[in-house]
C-alpha cells in the first residue's frame, strides 16, 4: 500500500500539522491494559470511558451501539467485562446521548459543520475528494482517500484532495480550529497549492475563517469553527 500511495500521489500537502498529533477517539481496539477477566472497571477506567463516550457523542458521527462498542473495548473485549460494567456503560452511553439531543435542539437550523458539508460536496463534483473524518490518522486518511479515488465513476476528473481525519475532530471539538490535509494527484494539472487554493476559496465564500496555508509542509486551518454535528441517533 505504501508505494501505491506514493504512485497515486504527486508531492502531498501539508503533511506535518502545525499541531502535533493526540490520541484518537477509541475504535474497537483496546487502548488500555484490560483487567483480568471478571475484574470490575477501576474508578481510573471509568473516568477515561466516561471521556471517551462524550467524546464520540460531541464528534457527532457514531451511532449509540457504535459508541457502546468502542467504550467496551477501550479497556478490555466486551466477554471479559463484569455483566455490572456492561451496563453501567451503556448507562453512561444513554446519558451522553440524550445530553447531545438536548444540545442538538438548541442548535441553528444549519451550523458550522452543515456548511462545511456543503463545501465537501461542492468540492467533490469540482474533482477535489473531500472526505469527513478519514480514519484517525494521517496515513489512514491517505488511504481512504486511496480508496475513495478508485471507486469514483470519474477519476479522471479528480485534481486533488482534502480531508481530516480521527485526531482533528478531537482537536476542533477542544480548539475550535479544524485542520485539512490536501494535496494533487498524479497526472493532475493541479499543483498542491493549487488545490488548497481551491479548498481555501470555497471555505471563505461561506464565511469561513481561513487563510491559504505558506507553504506546502502546512495544512490549512480553520479557525473559530463551533463543532455542531447532528449524531445519527
Amino acid at each position: 500500500m505504501f508505494e501505491f500511495l506514493k504512485r497515486l500521489f504527486s508531492r502531498e500537502g501539508a503533511a506535518t500539522p502545525k499541531a502535533p498529533e493526540r490520541a484518537p477517539p477509541p475504535r474497537p481496539a483496546a487502548t488500555a491494559p484490560a483487567p483480568a477477566s471478571g475484574q470490575r472497571l477501576s474508578d481510573a477506567d471509568r473516568g477515561e470511558i466516561v471521556q471517551q463516550i462524550r467524546l464520540l457523542a460531541a464528534a457527532g458521527f457514531d451511532t449509540r451501539e457504535e459508541i457502546r462498542e468502542a467504550a467496551e473495548y477501550f479497556v478490555a473485549s466486551p466477554a471479559e467485562l463484569p455483566a455490572p460494567d456492561r451496563a453501567w456503560i451503556a448507562e453512561e452511553v444513554g446519558r451522553a446521548v440524550a445530553d447531545k439531543r438536548v444540545m442538538e435542539s438548541g442548535w441553528p437550523a444549519a451550523t458550522d459543520f452543515d456548511r462545511l458539508d456543503a463545501v465537501f460536496d461542492t468540492l467533490n463534483d469540482r474533482g477535489v475528494i473531500a472526505l469527513h473524518r478519514a480514519g484517525t490518522t494521517q496515513h489512514e486518511g491517505q488511504e481512504e482517500i486511496a480508496e475513495a479515488w478508485r471507486a469514483r465513476s470519474d477519476p479522471g476528473r479528480v485534481v486533488g484532495y482534502v480531508f481530516y481525519h480521527g485526531q482533528d475532530v478531537e482537536r476542533v471539538i477542544e480548539t475550535g480550529e479544524l485542520w485539512l490535509s490536501y494535496g494533487a494527484v498524479e497526472g493532475s494539472p493541479e499543483t498542491p497549492q493549487g488545490v488548497a487554493a481551491i479548498v481555501v476559496a470555497a471555505l471563505a465564500r461561506v464565511g469561513f475563517n481561513v487563510a491559504a496555508p505558506p507553504n506546502v509542509d502546512t495544512r490549512i486551518c480553520i479557525k473559530g469553527l463551533a463543532w455542531r454535528k447532528r449524531s445519527p441517533f
